[in-house]
């Protein structure tokens, strides 16, 4: 057969032989199908030995199908979800080239590689529809794959002059490709739909005429060419912004902390100084000069999330300006009682506006990102991102504050709370018996101190205390109020869990005399010596000394019953004097310029933490706000999660609790895969009481037991099951109740001068989640310097991500928790290794 050529007008088949296989223009041996349509002509060499024949095919069925196919390809492509760069024009374009490569590919490569493409594809999009949710994106892309393996699988039963379908089958399977669900590993998608495409071309390529060949390479350089400039012109951008970048972000930076502080007149020009360098940043990383980069795939991911990320902390500096500009902190500061509760409500306005425009930003920073951004700029926009979050979370902090506090300030109208002032030397489950209280009222900010006398007034007035009546709570009522212990206000409050303790005093309270209340306030020496530190210290003409934050817990514990004794009157002159300390406290804080709220803040967080200090309200939203920041005085913890205490009540109606010296060590043996806890928790208790030379209000007792000794009722708080108790290592028998959906065991203990006792606890305890977590339940103490010891040992294979309050060390976790630290603990993310299975 001499050389011919086959022009374009028609399509063409060459076989060998009459059989229906064609001949390989190019390898010239291989049984494979060499088809043209109307792309170009078809060179045919001289080819000897060989008896070949050329067989015309109708151009226009092949090309009204084969034109179909590439309408189909296109229009479904530009539809697709893919975003290769950040113009949403470009893209669609991208996706309509991406759809029609697959077609054209498909037509010229051999079917046995076409059938491999889409199998590939479809097996990518199987196993992401099993891990993603259902949606009609996921089912569709399912149903393009398959159909796209089941024309290929056609295709290969068709003759030659059924080449279309093969065309077909690219078209479904590029369809597939850009929709493979990104439930997959990040990159894998793309990588997949590269593979399968690429597979094509290499196959398809060698059937390409050198004209269609020498014109993809044209275009290719061309493109190649323009993203190259285009990339360096991105880069000379990046390069001019730097600067402006990191000075914008560490004046932001800068701001921020000045803000938390409360100091508005150095964080407001920080955050001006961050937008205006930031602005400039985003503004040269928009420009004309990296435009073109912004159409290149991947260099325009990387471009804009560095231009999201100036644009988003400008925006933000800009906002907390306005934000700071406006709220004078300052007027937030108790001024002659009075607070300006309006200024408050206003600037929750701004910080709302404020919390919004974080959250724009954050989601403009995840926006940006995309699976083939460099580890390193990806690591900047989380870093970024995690700074805005602690932002946000700060804000949102902010804007509870703004929009409760007016409200216990009564911005809505007037308030009235119950005031009461505790002992810690003498031990009940919240702290100490009370021996003050009072009325504070609160309208639009002004607070007033009523009254405050002696808590054993209380007990007298209104009606006999026997008559009284506690509606609830249910488990507080069963274990105090039974046989009308919790009626008598030194005894109200025996339980640990403020809540329950403050509902029961304000549904007392009318009943002893007084008004209905709005909500309690507890406090005690410890928390007025805190707020010392806001006032500076005070004095009394009933004390020679000045009384500060130095001296004030010390002196009303433990100074005044020394100094006074048992000599006459010196009772009287002991509680008269507890009352002018508390009077003058009050007086100095409410004549005081006090800081601003960062800093009283700071100043109160150990009482607070210590549970010295302790608000409850009678609404159930602002008790909420209350128990998150950590004054509501919850004992409950989290219910599925571990939790320990062990709380003490005096019984001798004396201060000897000054004394007790207590230490607590809770080893835990956890396996995560049954969420099962073996626990076992050992208290040392120590009397360092003298047995002479102290009044009898300290070391003496009403219950005629020798002097020094102490008497308390010991309650064990636990979230599991006893399974053994012991107290000096023999049995210990307890009594069981249940409190606040907890299990308690209580016992009566004496504890002459000097002794030492050692109880033990042991615990089975079953968790909700492989994760541990627990909660140091707290009693207020006299001295705060009790410490507890958490050990906890996982079963072998299992590890934690993140360590809260704990230490790692040799495979045990480890908390050494002091009587003001945070009294949760949590091993998070807790995981079995591969080693272990």
């Amino acid at each position: 057969m001499s050389g011919t050529c086959l022009p374009a007008s028609s399509r063409w088949v060459v076989r060998r032989g009459g059989e229906p296989s064609a001949y390989d223009l190019k390898l010239m041996s291989a049984p494979d199908t060499v088809e043209r349509s109307w792309l170009g002509d078809v060179e045919v060499p001289p080819i000897s030995n060989l008896d070949l024949t050329i067989v015309s095919l109708p151009p226009k069925r092949w090309r009204r199908r084969s034109t179909w196919c590439v309408v189909f390809s296109g229009l479904a492509a530009a539809f697709a979800s893919g975003h290769p760069t950040v113009l949403l024009p470009v893209d669609v374009v991208l996706r309509v080239v991406v759809g029609l490569a697959f077609v054209e590919a498909a037509s010229r490569a051999r079917r046995r590689v076409v059938r491999r493409s889409t199998m590939i594809v479809a097996g990518s999009v199987l196993v992401g529809a099993v891990v993603s949710p259902i949606s009609v994106g996921v089912v569709f892309a399912l149903v393009l794959s398959l159909a796209g393996v089941a024309v290929a699988f056609v295709a290969t039963l068709q003759d030659d002059r059924s080449r279309w379908v093969v065309a077909f089958a690219g078209g479904l399977t590029g369809q597939a490709a850009l929709r493979i669900p990104t439930a997959l590993p990040e990159r894998l998608p793309s990588a997949i739909a590269g593979f399968a495409f690429v597979l094509l071309v290499v196959s398809a390529w060698p059937n390409q005429s050198r004209r269609s060949r020498g014109r993809y390479r044209r275009i290719g350089y061309v493109v190649g060419g323009a993203a190259v400039l285009a990339t360096v012109g991105g880069a000379a951008s990046v390069f001019l912004a730097r600067a402006d970048l990191e000075n914008g972000l560490s004046n932001a930076r800068r701001g921020l902390v000045a803000a938390r502080a409360g100091d508005t007149s150095a964080a407001t020009p920080s955050f001006e100084r961050a937008r205006v360098e930031l602005l400039a940043a985003h503004d040269t990383l928009g420009g004309l000069i990296a435009l073109p980069a912004r159409a290149v795939p991947v260099v325009a991911q990387h471009l804009e999330i560095v231009r999201r990320l100036t644009g988003t902390a400008s925006e933000v500096a800009a906002t907390a300006t306005q934000t700071l500009d406006g709220a004078q902190l300052q007027s937030f500061r108790a001024e002659g009682g009075r607070i300006d509760v309006q200024r408050m409500r206003d600037t929750d306005v701004r910080v709302r506006v404020a919390e919004q425009a974080l959250r724009r930003a954050r989601a403009a920073i995840h926006d940006a990102q995309g699976p083939w951004l460099y580890t390193g700029i990806l690591q900047r926009g989380l870093r970024f991102d995690a700074e805005l979050g602690d932002a946000q979370r700060t804000v949102e902090d902010a804007h509870r504050v703004l929009d409760v506090v007016p409200k216990l300030l009564g911005i809505d109208g007037p308030r009235r709370y119950l005031l009461v002032v505790g002992n810690p030397g003498e031990a009940r489950g919240t702290g100490g018996v009370f021996g003050n209280f009072g009325e504070v009222t609160a309208e639009n900010g002004t607070l007033r101190l009523v009254r405050l006398v002696r808590t054993e007034e209380l007990n007298k007035a209104g009606i006999r205390p026997d008559a009284r009546r506690i509606s609830g709570p249910p488990d507080y009522v069963a274990r105090y109020a039974a046989d009308h212990i919790a009626p008598i206000w030194s005894n109200v409050n025996l339980s640990p869990h403020f809540p329950s303790v403050a509902r029961v005093m304000a549904e007392l309270y009318p009943q002893s005399g007084g008004r209905t209340v709005d909500g309690v306030i507890s406090t005690d020496p410890v928390a007025l010596a805190a707020l010392l530190k806001l006032t500076g210290p005070v004095s009394v003409e009933s004390w020679p000394e000045p009384i500060s934050s130095d001296n004030a817990a010390k002196l009303l514990m433990f100074d005044l019953y020394r100094e006074f004794g048992d000599v006459p009157g010196g009772r009287k002159a002991r509680v008269g004097l507890l009352g002018d300390v508390t009077e003058a406290v009050w007086k100095a804080l409410t004549s005081t310029a006090l800081p601003p709220p960062a800093t009283v803040g700071a100043a109160l967080r150990d009482s607070v933490a210590g549970g010295h200090l302790k608000m409850w309200s009678t609404r159930e939203s602002e008790r909420q706000y209350l128990d998150s920041i950590g004054i509501g005085g919850s004992a409950a913890g989290t219910i599925g999660e571990d939790m320990f205490g062990l709380i003490v009540n005096n019984a001798d109606a004396n201060k000897i609790q000054w004394f007790l010296k207590r230490s607590t060590t809770y080893d835990v043996s956890f396996d995560p895969a049954t969420r099962r806890a073996t626990t076992t928790a050992t208290i040392k208790l120590t009397n360092t009481a003298p047995t002479s030379g102290l009044a009898e209000d300290l070391i003496g007792n009403q219950i005629r037991k020798p002097v020094g000794s102490s008497s308390m009722l010991i309650s064990a708080f636990s979230a599991g099951a006893l399974q053994e108790a012991t107290i000096q290592g023999e049995p210990f028998n307890l009594t069981q109740a249940e409190e606040f959906g907890r299990e308690v065991r209580s016992a009566w203990i004496d504890l002459a001068a000097g002794e030492t006792v050692s109880l033990q606890f042991s615990y089975f305890v079953t968790l909700s989640t492989p994760d541990y977590q627990i909660t140091l339940l707290r009693q207020p103490q006299a001295q705060d310097q009790d410490t507890t010891e958490v050990h906890v040992h996982l079963s072998d294979g299992w590890v934690p991500s993140k360590l809260i309050g704990f230490s790692s060390s040799g495979g045990q976790f480890d908390a050494s928790v002091a009587a003001t630290g945070p009294n949760t603990l949590v091993l998070e993310g807790v995981h079995r290794t591969p080693s272990g299975g």
